[in-house]
């Protein structure tokens, strides 16, 4: 009996240390993120916002090419925490960063981040780069195209 007592003792722990190295293999940081994407020789040239507009069939969009407000958006101080895709509403904003050579896409709404397939919820939570778009005077224009369809 004491051997059986043991074993489950193990196991319980062992369960409990998967979880929580589960738990902590989804969070990272947006700073992490945002250096596997983009390389370190790569220069960023120009931010593009793409904001669709609810139940109409366009788009708003401004191109970000100061400087400063390229890094303010790079290099913002945000957790993430892994998520399933499928648990928020569909991403409407898309960031297109265009380097010296290539381009990246990120999807984000109020409170999450999708790079890829992965989606992440912020921390803090309401999404510090979509607040800073919002606060930021940008030349919006409107346009029927949409860059790309979040899921």
């Amino acid at each position: 009996m004491k051997k059986k007592q043991i074993i489950g003792i193990i196991l319980i722990i062992v369960i409990i240390v998967g979880l929580f190295l589960y738990e902590h293999l989804k969070k990272t940081t947006y700073e992490e993120v945002m250096a596997n994407l983009i390389e370190e020789d790569e220069k960023v040239q120009q931010i593009t916002v793409y904001s669709q507009i609810p139940l109409v069939a366009k788009t708003a969009s401004a191109t970000i090419d100061d400087p400063k407000l390229i890094n303010n958006i790079l290099n913002e101080q945000i957790k993430l925490k892994k998520i399933n895709p499928l648990n928020l509403p569909n991403i409407l904003t898309s960031l297109v960063i265009e380097t010296d050579k290539d381009s990246y896409e990120i999807g984000f709404d109020a409170n999450s981040i999708m790079i890829g397939s992965v989606r992440y919820v912020t921390t803090p939570t309401i999404n510090p780069i979509n607040m800073m778009l919002i606060e930021e005077e940008l030349d919006w224009e409107i346009i029927e195209y949409t860059p790309f369809i979040w899921k």
